[in-house]
């Protein structure tokens, strides 16, 4: 609570009082599956042309070990890249299990090594790509080359929850990116995840690139989608869907955001030791690098400290749309709260 509190008083001083809440990582940049939605490895074409790298697992200690120092709350391992493709993953995940930090993992889960797949069931949250609740529907959005995927998914999702550990509760939740070719088949993936006993399905609005634009729904069936997953949700209580409201009442009912505050709240070590405050999008600006200097020397930086005013008092120039960005629910409660300061 005092974190919190210290966060929310920086944010009217302009100043940071305390460590990020959450740090995320990437430790690879390369996937084995071609999703259409994909910003960066869709088939239909990316503007992604970075070479393979992964992270070295000292670094990576050493990111945990500074995270600890700074006070960080939460790790999350999100994915430009598939996670469990780093032979270290398992190392990675006990590093920040003996830190004491909660971990929250991204992931298609298409994994077939047992010992990186057995890592998987210390993580405290997995979030699971999966587009389609039928194989022949995977092949076509997610793996045309690997079809069989779609049965190992299954596969490592009913190993996962048959080896929880029942005093300690693991969240497993199905990310489904809603477009053209699945919206339709929402129920078949409610029912899915309702057999499998999965905690939730999240709804992810699918935000394009000029290569996949075609697969995007338009408004009146965003509308009707809408309709019916709201009918749904009485059936199937365990529909996240706040992040996909707030999405779609920006791009369509021109709801604009006009403050940031997440440079108070959250980090990231990106690809190549690049770290990112508050904004994670490929066109946001670098505070520095790992590689060159701690994360307490870049948290506290006059150079982080400019990125945090600059989304704080000129977030239209920075950026034409934030549609995408996950962090428009939180951001408007933050501005009703720092009123009262």
């Amino acid at each position: 609570m005092e974190k919190a509190l210290l966060r929310l008083i920086g944010i009217k001083k302009d100043k940071v009082l305390t460590g990020p809440e959450r740090l995320e990582i990437e430790i690879i940049n390369y996937c084995n599956i071609n999703c259409l939605t994909c910003w960066f490895f869709s088939p239909l074409g990316s503007f992604y042309k970075e070479k393979p790298w992964k992270m070295e697992l000292e670094v990576f200690k050493r990111i945990i070990n500074e995270a600890k120092i700074l006070g960080v709350e939460s790790i999350c391992i999100p994915g430009i890249g598939e996670p469990t493709l780093h032979p270290n993953l398992p190392e990675m995940i006990l590093e920040t299990k003996k830190a004491r930090l909660p971990l929250h993992i991204a992931t298609n889960l298409t994994v077939t090594s047992k010992r990186i797949l057995k890592s998987l069931c210390l993580c405290d949250r997995i979030d699971i790509t999966l587009l389609a609740p039928t194989k022949e529907l995977y092949k076509e959005l997610q793996s045309p080359s690997c079809p069989e995927y779609f049965d190992q998914v299954l596969e490592n999702i009913t190993y996962l929850k048959s080896s929880q550990n029942p005093n300690k509760k693991q969240k497993i939740y199905i990310m489904f990116i809603l477009n053209k070719l699945n919206f339709k088949y929402f129920k078949n993936m409610l029912e899915l995840a309702k057999k499998l006993n999965l905690d939730g399905i999240e709804i992810q609005p699918f935000d394009t690139t000029p290569f996949n634009k075609n697969l995007s729904l338009d408004y009146s069936e965003i509308k009707s989608f809408i309709k019916e997953k709201n009918k749904l949700k009485k059936r199937y209580p365990f529909i996240e869907d706040t992040f996909f409201e707030e999405y779609y009442k920006n791009k369509f009912e021109n709801q604009k955001l006009k403050r940031c505050y997440m440079g108070y709240f959250t980090l990231l070590v990106g690809i190549k030791g690049k770290v990112k405050v508050g904004c994670f999008s490929p066109q946001s600006p670098s505070a520095g690098n790992i590689y060159k200097r701690s994360l307490t020397e870049i948290w506290y930086s006059p150079k982080a400290q400019k990125i945090r005013n600059e989304y704080k008092y000129n977030l239209d120039k920075i950026h034409k749309s934030e549609s995408h960005c996950p962090f428009l629910t939180r951001n408007r409660k933050i501005s009703k709260i720092i009123q009262f300061f």
